[in-house]
């Protein structure tokens, strides 16, 4: 019994002291294990960085202001050369411009119906005018019977006085008017045939002097009331006015 006990108190001893070792052991390591760590570095206020929200920058594309258009001047027509007038093409198929007052001198150009020309000149028997196109800017000779004077359709005079209207001249007698009632219009020429040479040209409505006829009566002299060309004509292709 005595023995038993010593060997009991003796192993209680044993595990004591195995428990305690073990304790502190644990502890040690433990305490170890916490100051081994590298603790980390402490980040003051000042050291922050402040976070920075990305600004929208807004695009402004330059303002255009429009620009307002200058009012254009307007153009002030050329002035005619001195004694010169306007007129228009009557002969309906147009006409040819020559280099001089004459059908043997060389065409240098064209100008069509009722084309505006300023007439510049004429020959010394009035047959014939040297004219500028408005249009084109053509000049030459044509033949004078073929253009109606301008003058005064673009001045328009003032109404007359009763006391001051004009009385119509007087027909030749024997004359009648007449109107051409030819779409075409028609050529007067010099003589009641169509070989004589053209000396003009009359267009549709226009109103026509009646002078004489010839013989048999299928030609008759007429005068123009609008342009004065004066010449033969078929007198079939007019309607008698009288």
């Amino acid at each position: 019994m005595g023995n038993s006990r010593i060997l009991q108190a003796i192993l209680g001893f044993f595990l004591g002291v195995f428990f305690v070792v073990s304790g502190l052991g644990a502890f040690g390591y433990f305490l170890w294990s916490r100051f081994a760590i590298t603790p980390t570095k402490p980040i003051f206020a000042e050291e922050k960085k402040p976070k920075t929200t990305p600004k929208l920058i807004a695009k402004i594309s330059p303002q255009v202001t429009p620009k307002t258009p200058s009012p254009t001047a307007s153009k002030t027509p050329d002035p005619l050369p001195k004694g010169a007038y306007k007129a228009r093409v009557i002969w309906s198929e147009g006409l040819s411009v020559r280099s001089g007052p004459s059908r043997e001198n060389e065409s240098v150009g064209g100008v069509s119906y009722n084309e505006e020309l300023i007439v510049l000149e004429k020959s010394e028997d009035g047959n014939w005018s040297k004219v500028r196109s408005t249009k084109s800017n053509v000049e030459g000779w044509v033949k004078s019977g073929n253009l109606s004077n301008q003058e005064t359709a673009e001045s328009p005079s003032p109404s007359p006085s009763p006391e001051a209207t004009k009385t119509p001249d007087p027909l030749p007698q024997g004359s009648y008017k007449a109107k051409v009632k030819r779409s075409g219009g028609l050529t007067v020429r010099s003589g009641p045939s169509r070989s004589n040479e053209s000396v003009g040209g009359v267009g549709y409505n226009d109103e026509l002097i009646v002078l004489e006829k010839d013989s048999d009566g299928t030609w008759v002299k007429v005068r123009s009331v609008q342009t004065g060309v004066e010449g033969w004509v078929k007198s079939g292709n007019l309607s008698n006015q009288e």
